[in-house]
């Protein structure tokens, strides 16, 4: 397991503060287990992302995704996580505890002063990655790009 950098796991305890508000059940990475996105079954040929946090539903079946960038990120990255968790349709647990995908939103959060740093080309990058990524997203409904301070605003299951 990763250790987890001060500034990622503020941004995590805040996002997770939204979902709390909002009375939704959900998984924390860092914490004890990695969050680990499989096709299937749990093996390494099918593992293809990681997520921070899993937002449950009342059957504990996974409704989104959340995924942070706490550092300078590359537009490919981003496009790499779209595409891969697409790919993936369930988590499955440490204890092989599977939780299946219902139709998952994915939520991209960036650290604010990447995406708002005066003379920064990141957020227009976002914008045209937003504009133009139109791919048959097969294991996620839809995917947002936004700030840690836009979340609580475009966070909607």
């Amino acid at each position: 397991m990763t250790r987890e950098g001060k500034v990622h796991k503020g941004i995590r305890l805040r996002i997770l503060n939204i979902i709390d508000e909002r009375g939704y059940k959900y998984l924390s990475g860092h914490s004890d287990q990695n969050l680990g996105l499989f096709s299937d079954r749990k093996s390494n040929e099918t593992h293809f992302s990681d997520a921070d946090i899993l937002v449950l539903d009342e059957n504990n079946k996974v409704i989104s995704i959340v995924e942070i960038k706490d550092k300078d990120v590359q537009p490919k990255e981003i496009i790499g996580i779209i595409g891969s968790t697409s790919i993936c349709n369930k988590f499955i647990d440490k204890n092989n505890v599977e939780y299946q995908f219902n139709n998952p939103s994915l939520y991209i959060v960036i650290k604010e002063e990447i995406l708002n740093k005066i003379g920064s080309k990141k957020q227009p990058q976002m914008d045209l990655i937003k504009e133009r990524l139109s791919i048959d997203l097969k294991g996620i409904s839809k995917y947002k790009i936004c700030s840690e301070g836009e979340f609580e605003e475009v966070f909607n299951v």
